[in-house]
């Protein structure tokens, strides 16, 4: 079921309906029957929780009918729930376990985006979602009654993937916690406080910065809220469908833009390099190893980077509110 907006030509009021629409319906203006053949009369649907594709439950924890569709659903009908990954792949749990579906939940709701609780870091989520499947694979394999009674730990562990080398993915988990822990040090230590008393002795410079940062964040908040505002606007007029679909392309880049700017270091946030510089030279000498910046340097020049399209998509908020308001204000006229 979808909501529309109704827009007579000519006539100052709009009126909200569900479809499929009354064929006597009247303008609330000049009290004209509407007619969907009738150039004059404009129906725009407006935003609808279902999505149409399970692409764009990606990332979301989503609901859906387990008997059926929304279009048929009945209040105390079952739902069924599922968390879906960041190229929309939907894991559930069912009868036979955890089912992984690729292609039967659109017109499904999603409820929650996961994305605030990773930082933005999709990686991470899908990490998640697949540790906690390969947990339960795991677990289901250990109560069966070969491994109970018959086969020790070590032997078992073996057996759960033979194509893996054990020792090998804990070496790479050890280097991986161990240069970002290099890194938060060198985080720590090399990066430059914003308050330096012995270059600053009357805190101009801080005070500067912070004020920078609080005019930042005021700016990045009200470009915000006048985004949502001309989205929700737009979507009430007629013939607004390529300027609305630039602000929402453009509010979506602005939030994970954000994210990215707002997000806590972490193994998979940070570029760690597949192998250390220092002890690669040591092994195969100078000459074989090219030479590569640091983690720091390289964290430092992302996040230059992430300002930079903050800045760039700031500017470009600008430009598209500027051409919603002269579209309002030719509305008016």
């Amino acid at each position: 079921m979808y909501i529309v907006s109704i827009f007579h030509e000519g006539c100052p009021s709009s009126s909200m309906a569900a479809e499929p629409l009354n064929p006597e319906r009247k303008c609330p203006t000049c009290q004209t029957t509407f007619d969907s053949t009738n150039p004059k009369w404009t129906v725009n649907r407006l935003t609808c929780p279902i999505v149409e594709t399970q692409l764009e439950t990606a990332c979301f924890i989503v609901i859906k009918p387990t008997n059926g569709s929304f279009r048929n659903f009945k209040i105390g009908d079952d739902l069924h729930i599922g968390i879906s990954n960041s190229q929309g792949v939907v894991y559930s749990f069912w009868t036979k376990g955890v089912e992984i579906e690729a292609s039967t939940w659109q017109n499904s709701v999603p409820l929650l985006d996961l994305r605030p609780f990773f930082f933005g870091n999709l990686e991470n989520i899908d990490n998640c979602i697949e540790f906690f499947v390969e947990t339960q694979k795991m677990s289901q394999k250990f109560h069966k009654s070969k491994y109970r009674e018959t086969t020790p730990m070590a032997d078992f562990l073996e057996e759960v993937d033979d194509k893996v080398d054990s020792n090998r993915v804990l070496d790479q988990a050890d280097y991986l916690v161990n240069q970002f822990e290099k890194f938060t040090h060198d985080f720590r230590e090399k990066t430059e406080p914003e308050c330096c008393a012995d270059t600053d002795s009357d805190h101009s410079k801080c005070k500067k910065a912070e004020e920078e940062v609080r005019r930042n964040k005021k700016e990045i908040v009200n470009v915000t809220r006048r985004l949502q505002k001309a989205i929700y606007s737009l979507e009430m007029m007629p013939s607004a469908s390529d300027l609305l679909i630039a602000l929402r392309d453009k509010n979506a880049e602005l939030r994970d833009t954000i994210v990215k700017l707002s997000a806590e270091f972490s193994t998979s946030s940070v570029p760690i390099p597949e192998y250390d510089t220092v002890d690669m030279k040591c092994l195969l000498g100078d000459d074989q190893v090219a030479d590569q910046k640091s983690l720091l340097e390289l964290v430092k020049e992302e996040q230059a980077q992430i300002e930079r399209d903050l800045n760039r998509i700031l500017l470009e908020c600008e430009i598209l509110l500027r051409d919603y308001d002269h579209y309002k204000n030719g509305l008016k006229v």
